[in-house]
């Protein structure tokens, strides 16, 4: 009855973050042949879910991933920040936990305040799906109340500032086939040019 009214308020507390909701984190595939090396480079968020960690008040959201080794990779994300009219951006990295699940990374960036780290966020980042060349969709769960409460966020992830809309519908499609919730999602601006 505890942990209920604990996960309860924490959702209360959260309305606004559409992200966390009762559940659990879906159980996603393993891409045994994933290729991190192809995965590198710039990729702009067409859509996403609201989360606490990126609010809706950044468009152009964007993340470059380079190389660091065979398991691990540079992460730069770069936004316009609507509240304060300036690019912000946050650097950190990315690993493979397990080499058995190379589309499965748990990534790792610093949570400022007024130019303070205060600490290392770790969260999963999942590619359920990508072609590398065009899109990616990509799965971040962490249960926040044990079986009760998490914290669920996907990306629609495109080479281009841009993306058809047969495309945002076809990921849309794949992303209710994993039981995802595609009422959460909503569009990033991709107007500022960089």
């Amino acid at each position: 009855m505890k942990s209920l009214l604990i996960a309860l308020l924490v959702v209360a507390l959260s309305h606004q973050v559409t992200s966390q909701s009762l559940g659990i984190c879906v159980k996603t595939p393993i891409i045994k042949d994933f290729n991190s090396t192809r995965y590198l480079g710039k990729w702009y968020e067409i859509e996403r879910f609201n989360y606490l960690f990126e609010p809706p008040n950044l468009d152009c959201v964007v993340a470059t991933y380079g190389y660091l080794n065979e398991t691990a990779v540079t992460v730069n994300n770069i936004a316009f920040n609507l509240k304060t009219n300036k690019t912000t951006g946050r650097n950190g990295y990315a690993y493979i936990p397990n080499l058995a699940a190379p589309n499965k990374l748990s990534v790792v960036l610093p949570i400022e305040l007024y130019n303070v780290t205060f600490f290392q966020n770790e969260g999963p980042y999942e590619v359920l799906e990508t072609d590398y060349e065009t899109y990616a969709l990509v799965y971040s769960c962490t249960q926040v109340v044990y079986d009760l409460v998490k914290l669920e966020v996907v990306w629609i992830l495109s080479r281009k500032p841009t993306m058809d809309e047969k495309e945002i519908d076809y990921l849309k499609q794949r992303t209710a086939s994993y039981k995802l919730d595609t009422s959460k999602f909503f569009r990033i601006n991709q107007n500022c040019g960089y």
